[in-house]
């Protein structure tokens, strides 16, 4: 499971949550959804299905994000998962009308076992994916900063092995295989800034911006 609170912390969004949905003709599916809960009372606000309730499930939800305003919602679910070489799927979600504004699909590496991350950039126009597939051990990411609403892309990072945005969504950190820390700034697109900080080379596990955006976190 995968929970986000909304910038206001007036909705909390829990990705991966599951669900039974009617089946045509009777009887019951297991779905996996992103659920909208309203954190005050804990009603659900709304949800978000994997699949329309006619068809079989396609795909899962694996991660969600609030925009900085409050106003969408991000998820990124793994398509078909009835073929080895699923992809994908990213949405975004009105979250006044529950309507689905924007959707468009990312291939994953071919050897499938999806994972992934998704976060809002800081004018709210442009997103972050980190998309995973297991080519070896630790896991290899690619990280794309690309348009919300077309998914058109921006700029991508290869070989990332781990990343982290900031809650203001202004800056990307990306661990290389180097073991290096770039930052990145995601409206502009351009590097600001290379750290160090293992300095007996160890492997990097783990990043994490702290909720002022001011330190970053580095576990090894």
């Amino acid at each position: 499971l995968k929970a986000v609170c909304s910038p206001d912390s007036r909705l909390i969004a829990v990705a991966d949550l599951g669900c039974e949905i009617p089946a045509p003709g009777g009887g019951h599916f297991w779905s996996f959804c992103a659920t909208v809960f309203e954190s005050r009372s804990g009603r659900e606000a709304f949800r978000i299905l994997d699949a329309p309730a006619h068809a079989a499930p396609a795909h899962r939800i694996i991660d969600a994000a609030f925009s900085p305003d409050g106003a969408r919602l991000a998820t990124l679910g793994q398509g078909d998962s009835r073929d080895d070489d699923g992809e994908y799927e990213v949405r975004i979600i009105d979250c006044q009308t529950h309507e689905i504004q924007g959707a468009f699909r990312r291939s994953p590496f071919p050897q499938g076992s999806l994972f992934g991350s998704v976060a809002f950039c800081a004018d709210g126009r442009r997103i972050a994916l980190a998309l995973n597939g297991k080519v070896h051990s630790p896991f290899v990411s690619t990280v794309e900063v690309c348009e919300a609403d077309t998914g058109a892309t921006d700029f991508v990072l290869d070989d990332v092995r781990e990343s982290a945005v900031t809650h203001n969504g202004r800056l990307l950190a990306a661990v290389h295989k180097s073991d290096g820390i770039q930052l990145w700034e995601t409206t502009a697109g351009r590097q600001v800034a290379t750290l160090k900080a293992t300095p007996n080379g160890e492997l990097i596990s783990g990043i994490t911006f702290s909720a002022d955006d001011r330190r970053l976190a580095v576990a090894g």
